[in-house]
């Protein structure tokens, strides 16, 4: 029974050809209306994120608690950074990394990923040769190949920075000669002084595989504020590579713009959702009216308003609601793909659960606005004037 009256009252929408073709249109095209405006917003507020914080460096840190084996090497670093997609490593004019010698001493080696390969830290050689705080700096053949070569700290910084250490000293006694000096028991090349930290400058494809990173762990600086998909991508990547013994830091005041996003993308799913409701309401209404012996006859024979309400709403729904469902579907996969160029930032926020609440948003208030237009109409209808075919009511 409650089959054969679903399709009858399902029957009275398809009849409306034209309209009922012309709400199938526009509901798919509400719903990628409704996905693009959540893109462009979601675009706006990170945007303004990272524009307002400029957050260019990221500092992830590591242990190096040698003895308890929790510690990061070098081999590790360079497998997790050659995991990097070129949207990352493009971006990035400088990885940082360090390691203390038994005597105290730092090692710092600066370098740049390009193409899977890896190349000279511009930022320093432009920077540090033009105020003269560098004499020399290594080649992109240097860090390609690892070659071992240093630029060690001259007497003038060594002397202020490193007091505490007779700074000048120990290098002197690493040396093995006017132009080679013993970096963990590796002889390096001595091709140049700086004076602007008190560390002794390598290729880091010099360093031995087991070379231990220090705790400042690996440090990013980017040409531009780094974006929460590039974010996104370094955690994921760090903590998948390097494990527990690494600590990435959370992206300051993601969270407060997430739950602002989320918060106005409800906002907008309700938005949008109600006027399309109220849009169609208007097409209920007009084919209800047209309908209206119909549902008089359907009365008559015994079927009761409750029941003529909750048939119609959900045959109604159960047309719209697909359709709604297939617009974001056909979005996700093949409009999205297409302007993820456009709004960037944007995309990692098109998730399941995005997906998921603006179906059921859309639902409910679908129901909702329909159950109201629809009932008004049923319960004000008088059987007998319906039958007869009198449409001047309501």
């Amino acid at each position: 029974m409650t089959g054969s009256m679903l399709k009858k009252i399902w029957a009275l929408f398809i009849r409306e050809k034209q309209f009922f073709f012309l709400m199938i249109v526009c509901t798919f095209l509400s719903g990628i209306v409704l996905c693009m405006c959540f893109g462009v917003f979601c675009n706006y507020i990170e945007a303004k994120n990272a524009g307002e914080h400029d957050l260019r460096m990221l500092e992830i840190p590591f242990d190096d608690d040698v003895e308890n084996g929790r510690y990061i090497t070098k081999r590790q670093v360079a497998d997790c950074v050659m995991q990097l997609s070129d949207n990352v490593t493009e971006d990035v004019d400088m990885f940082f990394v360090r390691s203390r010698m038994n005597n105290g001493f730092l090692i710092a080696c600066r370098f740049m990923i390009d193409e899977g390969e890896y190349r000279a830290c511009q930022l320093v050689r432009n920077n540090l040769v033009r105020t003269s705080d560098l004499n020399d700096y290594f080649t992109d053949d240097d860090e390609r190949e690892g070659k071992k070569v240093a630029i060690i700290p001259n007497g003038e910084w060594t002397e202020e920075m490193l007091s505490w250490m007779d700074g000048r000293a120990v290098i002197d006694d690493m040396m093995t000669d006017a132009s080679h000096i013993n970096v963990n028991g590796e002889i390096y090349e001595v091709i140049g002084d700086h004076k602007f930290a008190g560390e002794i400058l390598v290729p880091f494809q010099s360093l031995s595989d087991d070379t231990v990173i220090d705790a400042e762990g690996l440090t990013l600086t980017f040409k531009e504020s780094i974006s929460p998909r590039q974010y996104n991508e370094v955690k994921t990547v760090v903590e998948d590579s390097l494990g527990d013994a690494v600590h990435v830091p959370k992206m300051p005041v993601l969270d407060h713009y997430r739950m602002t996003i989320y918060n106005t993308a409800i906002f907008l799913d309700i938005l949008v959702a109600v006027w399309i409701a109220l849009n169609f309401s208007i097409l209920y209404r007009y084919i209800l009216i047209c309908r209206k012996k119909e549902i008089g006859i359907f009365l008559a024979c015994g079927l009761n308003k409750n029941k003529m309400l909750l048939y119609i709403t959900l045959s109604w729904c159960l047309m719209l609601l697909p359709v709604f469902l297939l617009a974001i579907v056909i979005f996700h996969i093949v409009i999205l793909p297409m302007i993820s160029w456009m709004i960037q930032y944007a995309v990692k926020n098109y998730t399941f659960i995005m997906y998921l609440c603006m179906n059921v948003i859309f639902g409910i208030v679908l129901l909702t606005v329909t159950g109201i237009t629809v009932g008004r109409i049923i319960y004000d209808t008088d059987i007998m004037t319906a039958i007869k075919g009198d449409r001047s009511q309501v």
